[in-house]
């Protein structure tokens, strides 16, 4: 189902309202996808009218959202002017996904858990190995 959005309003609960474009308060359950979508909007629009040019830090980018979608934000982080740092599961991370994104991608890192003798774990981080984009 698409859902045309003509304005947001936030109140100072942080409660949203999404109004369409008959400019009528809409009562729609979004998706986790569709959610998804909506705040990497409005971030991204933040950006824009306050000119900061800051790395927008994504947490696992793609897992609740269509091929469809995903074509839609890949384009969408592709054209945008600052760095965009993706932590994503593995299931993510396709080869098409590896293909489409690799010209715009300068670093990789795998971070790991490695358990410890003593309990707990710690983290390991390895440069280039989350994916092959060696040549």
């Amino acid at each position: 189902m698409e859902i045309e959005i003509s304005r947001i309003d936030i109140d100072k609960s942080g409660q949203m309202s999404l109004f369409g474009s008959n400019n009528e308060q809409m009562n729609v359950d979004l998706s986790a996808g569709q959610i998804q979508i909506l705040m990497m909007s409005l971030i991204s629009a933040m950006a824009e009218v306050t000119h900061y040019v800051v790395p927008l830090v994504i947490d696992t980018p793609l897992a609740r959202l269509d091929i469809e979608h995903r074509e839609g934000i890949f384009d969408h982080w592709i054209s945008l002017k600052q760095q965009v740092i993706l932590l994503s599961q593995n299931s993510e991370v396709t080869p098409d996904v590896v293909q489409k994104l690799k010209p715009y991608i300068n670093k990789t890192y795998l971070i790991s858990a490695k358990a410890l003798s003593t309990g707990g774990a710690r983290s390991e981080i390895k440069e280039n190995e989350y994916f092959e984009l060696r040549n």
